[in-house]
């Protein structure tokens, strides 16, 4: 973690843990952090809970920074978050019904 790139110093670092906690119930965590002029991070915690083998229960947060369009040095907060139920397909199209913004930001 720690470059050089045009003269200037970047560092980046990733973590994913993810846990089984049963056969039908699991969590993932994703964490990243980047260091180019400002330091910018994302966590991300989503989980999946299994009725049946073709139909899930799905959750997805997401906090963290994200520079300003136009002005890189100027941070915004994320904070996303959604629930929803998935439904398998035989044929290989998956239907999802979410509840929550997704990808606000």
């Amino acid at each position: 973690m720690g470059e050089e790139s045009s003269g200037e110093n970047y560092g980046f670092l990733a973590l994913n843990q993810s846990f089984h906690f049963s056969y039908r119930w699991s969590l993932n965590l994703s964490y990243e952090r980047l260091q180019h002029e400002r330091r910018t991070y994302q966590l991300v915690v989503s989980g999946v809970y299994d009725l049946t083998p073709e139909r899930s229960l799905v959750f997805r947060w997401v906090k963290g920074s994200t520079p300003k369009p136009g002005e890189p040095k100027t941070l915004l907060p994320i904070d996303n978050i959604y629930f929803g139920l998935r439904q398998f397909s035989r044929k290989g199209m998956d239907v999802y019904l979410l509840l929550g913004e997704p990808n606000a930001q």
